[in-house]
């Protein structure tokens, strides 16, 4: 199982998330980048929930406030308004290693999957799915607030995806709890299909086990990289499955 830091940033600033309604500045993008580093994270996503027309104009942007993770051996994703190929492209260019596809950007555009897959590898590839539970049901936030079944998203995934679902619970993002019944839906849905990796009020050890024993692939640590002082360390040093902190720890998260 694996530890990612799910980052996002707005106007260039690193934000904390509350309930995909609220952001609330905190600080710089680089100094965050290098705490990850250090402490070894498995991997480093980057959403821009803000993204303008151009891409390019979009990193270009974003590379000046994190240049450190550019030099460094983690590997990192992007994701925000990515619809084209050239979109693709561009976030390849600029040295990241993964490319995160919204709901709305593969039901609208089906052959965008397909060319990121076929172009730079099956595992290039995550799916942002933003989920809540609705009258038992598995329900997608996409593109202006509108909602959508899960299985029209999964309609449009080829037989044999071989990427990533990194789904991301709406109502409990901000949160120190994480989705239960939300969980178990997934996994009840997925029978260990796909690579799931969780996000959303995931804040201790104990959350990380609960996914790990679930069968999820990862998890993805949002707010709390930004309120609680060394989270990753214990958390890497407490669970044998994952990659280990090089600096033993004593403390507790």
């Amino acid at each position: 199982m694996k530890l990612t830091a799910a980052l996002l940033v707005r106007d260039g600033h690193l934000v904390n998330k509350y309930r995909f309604e609220k952001y609330l500045p905190i600080g710089r993008l680089d100094h965050t980048l290098s705490r990850l580093d250090e402490w070894q994270i498995d991997e480093i996503t980057i959403l821009n929930p803000t993204h303008t027309s151009s891409i390019k104009q979009d990193l270009s942007n974003l590379l000046l406030n994190m240049r450190h993770v550019l030099n460094t051996t983690t590997p990192a994703a992007y994701g925000g308004g990515i619809g084209t190929k050239e979109d693709v492209d561009a976030v390849f260019s600029f040295g990241f290693e993964r490319v995160v596809l919204s709901a709305s950007s593969i039901i609208k555009n089906t052959r965008l999957l397909d060319y990121l897959r076929q172009k730079w590898g099956e595992q290039s590839a995550i799916l942002h799915i933003p989920f809540f539970i609705e009258n038992e049901t598995i329900m997608v936030r996409v593109e202006n607030n509108r909602t959508v079944n899960i299985e029209d998203v999964l309609d449009v995934l080829p037989n044999n995806f071989g990427g990533e679902l990194l789904v991301t619970s709406t109502r409990y993002e901000g949160s120190r709890e994480i989705d239960k019944d939300g969980v178990q839906k997934l996994r009840n849905r997925f029978h260990g299909d796909l690579s799931l990796v969780y996000g959303g009020g995931v804040s201790t050890s104990h959350h990380v086990r609960y996914l790990h024993d679930r069968d999820f692939n990862g998890v993805a640590l949002g707010n709390i990289l930004n309120t609680k002082e060394l989270v990753v360390p214990p958390m890497k040093s407490q669970l044998p499955f994952v990659r280990p902190y090089s600096t033993p720890w004593k403390g507790q998260v």
